[in-house]
């Protein structure tokens, strides 16, 4: 019994772990010695827990609030792990393999189908390890693993109390479980509001109105109570990253408006490689949707759990970005796969029976192409995803690391302009001017009132007494804004950017009085850079 039920995850485990292992080892031997995240925005989550730990504020600085994270729950996890264990970057990748393995075994044992071989239990195991792209979200350093087990709780529930009769009482257990999970996937992720509104609807179809009521309202509580502190510090209601990342910056002209709502209801959004295997899993689930439907299992558990998946990624996808190191639709990649797969091991015999069916060569041949062409995306995603980790990580050392030492040393305690900001805040205290506007209001300001123009950063940055900045001049979002004043030093060519694609670091000189003591002070370093920057 032991083997046929839980041997097969418990190899898969292994097997995550041996990957990890690897993974890890080959990293920290690249980037002399050290565990360095792919992303930047990790460090943006170490630097906010670390002055909350320590310093009792939300932010990348000891003593100003700033709203720079999607998140709210993972930087206080971080900041929970700073205070048992100390200021470890170790901590983000270890809640990451634990939520992860958690997520593994739930779907294992809620979900997934018994009865079936045990190895292909193992492979449909390993298939949604490689395929969610388990070893680059851990290297992510970020909380898109949490969101993933939460999601996967909530829809849980969810469908299962879409599966009852109405008038069927619900136990308290699945009652307090599925608003416990539901108040904490806006904790987790904003993202998680595209689940509660589906599922809302959903319940009010159904008759379960105050239920549904009852979701809204403990799923807006702490979107409101963290929108209410940072109005009390002179922050926006959302964070700038939703802000930013959003239409409300876009919104400065009527034209920019209607082509927004253009863009949401007349084009379909399924324009590039995440969005393609997106389309996909869409299609093969609808394809299974169907199958459940036909065969009067409308009110099957997997109906709900699929149709509930299916109708937030047309949410996500319409509203909010997806890949970027195969991070902001990995939830939706894992509901997916749990879906698909336990409706193909339930449904498994109509489907031999489908298959046996076909007894001309050429509808064999249909049959196998339409499967490989479905298949190529999903294992194209998973084996891209596997070869980025370490390449993303270097990229990091490479860039965001040796800046952060180059501030480090030289200006740990000035003023600066830059435009990533997470390592630079992580491991140094200088005082950060985001160009961007991660963590400052000006730059969303500028967008609203002129635009943002090359003379409001130059404006700000003096107002400021910035030193010098650090920006990368390939991104156009950043480029276009660099004020002509500025005296450029120099500029770093990096040998790649896997994740992003911008290779060019530029280094000016704010203040002109500072520009002969920065020449001096990248001369200095220059044994220190990395090998690879030109």
């Amino acid at each position: 019994m032991f083997f046929k039920n839980q041997f097969p995850l418990l190899v898969a485990i292994i097997v995550f772990i041996f990957i990890l292992t690897l993974l890890l080892y080959i990293s920290i031997n690249e980037n002399s010695g050290r565990l360095i995240y792919g992303l930047d925005d990790a460090y943006i989550h170490l630097s906010i827990a670390k002055n909350l730990a320590f310093q009792g504020n939300w932010g990348i600085s000891p003593d100003k609030f700033s709203s720079s994270s999607s998140s709210i729950i993972w930087p206080v996890l971080l900041s929970i792990g700073f205070l048992a264990f100390g200021t470890g970057e170790i901590i983000p990748f270890v809640l990451n393999v634990l939520f992860l393995t958690a997520a593994l075994i739930f779907a294992s044992y809620k979900i997934i189908p018994g009865g079936i071989k045990w190895y292909y239990k193992l492979i449909a195991l390993l298939i949604l390890i490689f395929a969610t792209a388990f070893p680059a979200l851990v290297f992510s350093g970020m909380e898109h693993s949490l969101q993933i087990l939460i999601s996967l709780m909530f829809v849980y529930y969810a469908a299962t109390i879409l599966t009852l009769n109405v008038d069927a009482a619900l136990s308290p257990k699945i009652n307090v479980i599925f608003l416990l999970t539901a108040f904490l996937l806006p904790l987790v992720r904003y993202e998680g509001m595209f689940l509660i509104a589906v599922v809302s609807v959903l319940l009010l179809l159904r008759g379960r109105f105050s239920l549904s009521f009852l979701l809204l309202i403990i799923s807006l509580l702490p979107i409101i109570l963290f929108g209410v502190l940072s109005l009390s510090n002179d922050a926006y209601f959302l964070p700038n990253s939703i802000l930013l990342k959003g239409a409300i910056t876009r919104f400065s002209t009527s034209k920019e408006v209607y082509k927004w709502i253009y863009e949401l209801f007349y084009t379909t959004g399924f324009n590039d490689f995440h969005t393609g295997y997106l389309f996909t899993f869409m299609i093969i689930s609808s394809a299974c949707l169907w199958f459940l439907r036909v065969n009067r299992e409308m009110n099957n558990f997997l109906f709900w759990f699929g149709l509930i998946t299916t109708l937030t990624t047309i949410f996500h996808i319409k509203l909010a970005d997806v890949g970027y190191f195969f991070r902001y639709d990995a939830y939706l990649v894992f509901l997916f796969l749990v879906f698909i797969i336990s409706s193909i091991t339930q449904m498994r015999s109509m489907i031999e029976i489908k298959i046996r069916s076909l007894e001309k060569f050429w509808q064999k041949t249909a049959f196998g192409l339409i499967i490989a062409f479905l298949l190529a995306p999903i294992i194209a995603r998973g084996a891209i995803a596997l070869k980025q980790v370490t390449e993303a990580s270097h990229d990091r050392f490479v860039e965001h690391i040796t800046i952060a030492n180059f501030i480090n040393k030289y200006y740990n305690n000035s003023v600066l302009v830059l435009n990533d900001i997470g390592a630079a805040s992580f491991y140094s205290e200088a005082t950060i001017l985001d160009a961007y506007g991660l963590c400052n209001n000006e730059p969303i300001e500028f967008r609203k009132n002129t635009g943002y123009t090359k003379q409001d950063l130059y404006s700000w940055a003096q107002k400021s007494n910035a030193k010098i900045a650090i920006l990368q001049t390939n991104w156009n979002e950043i480029s276009k804004r660099i004020p002509n004043e500025w005296i450029k030093v120099t500029e770093w060519q990096l040998p790649r950017n896997i994740v992003f694609g911008d290779t060019k670091i530029g280094i000016y000189s704010v203040d002109p009085s500072e520009k002969n003591i920065l020449i001096k002070n990248l001369n200095e370093f220059s044994p220190l850079i990395s090998d690879g920057i030109r």
